[in-house]
């Protein structure tokens, strides 16, 4: 497979990732988070945590293909941006693993540790993963836009996506998915022009 291929896959996984993202946050609004016990039980929050969690694997993959994409433009800020959102998405997908299949768990046990509220390290890790995911896609964002690689509309949203998830309301994700979407496409579809057009340049 060559490094183009790869870049295609990256592209389609944040395409799919994004559209996920946003079909995830849409959900959340349906539930009730008043009562954090008896929202994790219902149905719908379940399918809202565990769409999350594909999302974020398939944003990891995304990741790598829009980065490869511009790696040598965006230069040392580039690769701090890629790294930060890297590892700040793979913390969001280990939180919301839990969520899925953890917490639910706990809600039926010990309903009375999910009312307190995350402590200690628990409370740590939340406090970390979520900032660390904003900051990482914000800065990526901001090299994406020095790169001027992508459309420059989508890396904008995608600014604007990012700050927006440093305040987790229900339905944050949904500007960042969409920008993430947009940019999987863009970089699917040029990967796919740049294949079909080297056959002719070898003829």
């Amino acid at each position: 497979m060559t490094s183009s291929n790869l870049i295609q896959w990256g592209g389609m996984a944040a395409m799919l990732g994004g559209a996920l993202f946003v079909v995830s946050a849409l959900l959340i609004l349906a539930v009730d988070l008043s009562s954090y016990g008896e929202a994790v039980a219902t149905g719908t929050f379940t399918v809202h945590a565990a769409l999350f969690m594909l999302a974020a694997a398939l944003l990891l993959l995304g990741l790598v293909g829009l980065y490869a994409r511009h790696s040598e433009a965006a230069g040392a800020l580039g690769l701090v941006a890629f790294l930060l959102a890297f590892f700040g998405t793979a913390f969001a997908l280990g939180l919301n693993w839990a969520e899925t299949f953890a917490v639910p768990v706990l809600a039926q046990t010990t309903p009375e540790l999910l009312a307190e509220g995350p402590s200690g390290r628990l409370a740590f890790g939340f406090a970390l993963s979520f900032p660390l995911f904003s900051l990482g896609w914000l800065l990526f964002g901001v090299a994406l836009l020095r790169a001027r690689v992508y459309p420059r509309v989508a890396v904008v949203l995608l600014i604007i996506g990012a700050l927006l998830t440093f305040f987790p309301v229900p339905g944050f994700g949904i500007v960042l998915g969409v920008a993430v979407t947009w940019l999987g496409y863009a970089l699917f579809s040029a990967e796919a022009t740049i294949a079909e057009q080297q056959p002719q340049r070898v003829r």
